[in-house]
């Protein structure tokens, strides 16, 4: 009986113990923390100025929505309770983390809220400088990331950002053209303006001394000069050296090998300006007597053309003219090319001579040309290193009625001749 008394009783007391722990667990599982979470936002895509739901626990313990580059009170809330919170987007909001802000700490949302904005262009200037600060107006222009110029130049780098306005730097290398605003949000968007930024250019109003003496500091005088980036010679290329350069005036020294003709400007964008004037120097042969009749003066008259071979030619080239502003520039490989005139005819009976000019590029002094005419006549020609040759023939010893073809063949040697002022006289 106290055996059974025994068992009973241990019994009761183990269905005790299992029932306060039940009771303790069920208490434990309903337990509510009083901290503020921040479980969802949205709607996804919302654009500044529209309202915006707050998913969560203890939000009613929320001072403030904190958002990139705005903050929201909750004076200002739409409505606020323990699980939401309804606000309008600031205008100056932009792409980040979201923060709440209670008494004692700052809660930081997982995700990153985006907007989905559309940037608009609403004014640019007409006219820039390359170099100078232009203001760009417009809507959500503070979530533009990269700014086109012509020319397809980036800018990246802003000197001023709102939302209503962008200060940025006009690259040196920009062309005239529209400009287009790249920008971010929930989707990737592109802008550009209905009108072109015409872009300043350096112009030319003075030069000299001209005649110009190459030992002599030569001086440029115009204006927005300092957007050149080097000034081109005839026959000298590029020269960027210049021992002073101002908005209204550059001074250097001739180059090397710098022939008669106009200079132009080349600025940093690419764009040539040439002058209206040519650049003669002292010392300059004097000009040719005038052709009775012009094969190839400034560019092939008449129906003349060059068919010839082995060469690179330039049938205009301004590099290097002995009369006018252009002449004939061939490049040889030594594969005995020829500059090949053909595809006219003149009579002879009215003439005296055949005459044409030569000048020999580095490394070509001493080389010849077999010279022939209508594949009969035939002479040789040496070309002279650095210097125009004036070549006059007999149509006596070239005996023929009508020149129908003229032909100069290199003998196996590779350089760079100018042919100038062919003809009959």
């Amino acid at each position: 009986m106290n055996k059974f008394l025994n068992q009973f009783t241990t019994s009761l007391l183990t269905l005790a113990v299992l029932f306060v722990g039940l009771s303790s667990c069920e208490k434990e599982e309903t337990v509510v923390s009083d901290e503020v979470q921040l479980l969802s936002f949205g709607p996804t895509g919302v654009q500044p100025g529209e309202n915006i739901r707050f998913i969560g626990l203890n939000l009613d313990k929320v001072l403030a929505v904190e958002m990139e580059n705005a903050t929201v009170e909750s004076s200002s809330f739409i409505s606020q309770s323990k699980e939401e919170i309804e606000l309008q987007v600031p205008l100056t909001a932009e792409e980040g983390l979201i923060g709440l802000r209670t008494s004692d700490t700052l809660i930081m949302s997982k995700t990153v809220l985006s907007f989905g904005v559309t940037a608009t262009i609403s004014e640019i200037p007409a006219t820039a400088k390359p170099g100078s600060v232009i203001s760009i107006k417009g809507n959500y222009l503070n979530w533009v990331t990269s700014i086109w110029f012509g020319g397809d130049v980036e800018v990246t780098e802003f000197e001023r950002q709102s939302i209503n306005e962008i200060q940025v730097k006009v690259p040196m290398e920009a062309l005239a053209g529209t400009v287009a605003l790249e920008y971010g949000g929930t989707e990737f968007g592109t802008v550009s303006s209905e009108t072109e930024l015409e872009i300043n250019l350096p112009s030319i109003s003075s030069f000299g001394p001209n005649p110009a003496d190459r030992d002599e500091d030569f001086v440029i005088n115009g204006t927005d000069l300092d957007l050149v980036k080097a000034v081109v010679f005839k026959g000298s290329g590029e020269d960027t050296v210049f021992i002073s350069q101002s908005e209204s005036e550059i001074v250097l020294s001739i180059p090397a090998g710098a022939n008669k003709g106009k200079i132009a400007l080349l600025t940093f964008s690419g764009v040539t300006i040439e002058s209206e004037q040519a650049l003669s120097f002292i010392g300059d042969l004097p000009p040719l007597p005038d052709l009775g009749y012009t094969i190839y003066g400034d560019g092939f008259a008449d129906s003349w053309q060059n068919w010839g071979w082995g060469s690179v030619a330039d049938l205009a080239s301004s590099d290097n003219a002995r009369q006018g502003d252009a002449s004939i520039k061939l490049d040889f490989s030594g594969s005995w090319g020829a500059l090949n005139i053909a595809n006219g005819s003149i009579a002879t009976a009215d003439y005296s001579e055949l005459t044409f000019v030569v000048f020999g590029t580095e490394g070509t002094a001493g080389q010849t040309f077999n010279m022939t005419v209508n594949d009969g006549f035939s002479m040789s020609v040496e070309v002279a290193e650095g210097e125009w040759s004036e070549f006059k023939i007999p149509l006596a010893d070239v005996d023929v009625e009508n020149i129908e073809k003229i032909t100069f063949q290199e003998t196996g040697w590779s350089g760079t001749v100018f042919f100038d002022h062919i003809g009959l006289r």
